[in-house]
């Protein structure tokens, strides 16, 4: 695989990292608004 290309596989990975903890702490906060409403 050339550089550019494992760049941009990094990249994927680190968005799909971000995205998934982005998805757990929106849960944990809707969670808590159904708690405190």
């Amino acid at each position: 695989m050339s550089e550019l290309e494992e760049e941009l596989v990094q990249t994927k990975m680190q968005y799909a990292e971000i995205n998934a903890s982005h998805e757990t702490l929106a849960r944990k906060w809707t969670d808590l608004k159904r708690q405190f409403a």
